[in-house]
C-alpha cells in the first residue's frame, strides 16, 4: 500500500537495507523508523478522521471526550518514542485517557489501519513494536533493553 512518506521509506532502506522477510523481522525501534517527529499534519488528520471510529457524541453525563486528534497525537508520541505511558508530555491529553483509546482502537483495528495507511510498513512494524510492549507490561515481563 502506498502511504504519505514513501519517499522517507526509500532513505530508510538505503541506511538499513532492503526490508523482507516476516512481520516480526519489521519492528525496528522507534528511533530508526521514518516517521514525523510532530504531531498530524492537517492533510493527515483528514486521513486519520475519515478512519477512526467515532466515539459518540456527550450526553451531559461526566466528563467531556478529549479531543480525539489531541489524544491520537500521543498515542502517535508513544509509539515513536519508545516511552511508557506515563512518560507521555502534558501538551497531551492524561496519559490514562491517551491509553483507554489507544486500547479501544487496537481492539477494533483501526489504528494498525491508520498507522499503515500513514506510514507503510513502518507504521505497522511500529504499530507491532508497541502491541508488544503493550502485552510484556501487562504480563509483568520487562521488555528487552
Amino acid at each position: 500500500m502506498n502511504s504519505v512518506f514513501d519517499r522517507h521509506g526509500e532513505a530508510w532502506q538505503h541506511a538499513h537495507g532492503n526490508l523482507t522477510g516476516s512481520r516480526t523481522q519489521l519492528e525496528p525501534r522507534a528511533h530508526q523508523v521514518p516517521i514525523p517527529q510532530r504531531d498530524l499534519s492537517d492533510r493527515e488528520w483528514e486521513i486519520a478522521r475519515s478512519m477512526m471510529p467515532e466515539s459518540g457524541p456527550y450526553r451531559g453525563c461526566g466528563r467531556p471526550l478529549a479531543d480525539t486528534r489531541a489524544v491520537l497525537n500521543g498515542v502517535l508520541w508513544i509509539m515513536r518514542s519508545g516511552e511508557g505511558w506515563s512518560k507521555l508530555p502534558a501538551r497531551y491529553p492524561p496519559y490514562q485517557t491517551c491509553h483507554r483509546r489507544y486500547q479501544r482502537w487496537r481492539n477494533d483495528g483501526s489504528l494498525r489501519q491508520l498507522a499503515e495507511r500513514l506510514y507503510g510498513e513502518y507504521g505497522v512494524a511500529l504499530y507491532l513494536s508497541l502491541s508488544k510492549r503493550s502485552r510484556q507490561r501487562a504480563s509483568g515481563a520487562r521488555a528487552p533493553e
